[in-house]
């Protein structure tokens, strides 16, 4: 990508009544995230849109904070327990390869 190319990231999730999209846009530097364009919307089955209200909070930071506090208290994680971690790693990987090899790859 050119430097110019700013950082960003999307997150589409798609179920039974609808979809939610989530896209974080920052200028040319991950580390500029004060000035990072957020874009949120729910898109319903039935035609309906909304902008659902989300923390202002950096993800990034709220990540690090909760592991930070699961450490210092030695407690497990429920938001995103390593197993799960685990799993997403797997289908990660097996995209991967599937897009490499242009075939199906089970899991398992």
């Amino acid at each position: 990508m050119p430097q110019s190319f700013p950082f960003s990231t999307r997150i589409l999730v798609v179920g039974t009544e609808g979809a939610l999209e989530y896209t974080f846009r920052v200028a040319t530097n991950v580390q500029d995230r004060d000035s990072a364009s957020h874009f949120f919307r729910l898109y319903k089955n039935d035609g309906g849109e909304s902008e659902p209200t989300a923390s202002a909070e950096d993800a990034y930071v709220a990540q690090f904070r909760y592991f930070a506090q699961c450490v210092a208290e030695r407690q497990q994680p429920r938001l995103c327990p390593p197993e799960e971690s685990c799993q997403v790693m797997q289908v990660m990987s097996a995209l991967r390869q599937s897009a490499d090899t242009g075939r199906v790859v089970a899991l398992g």
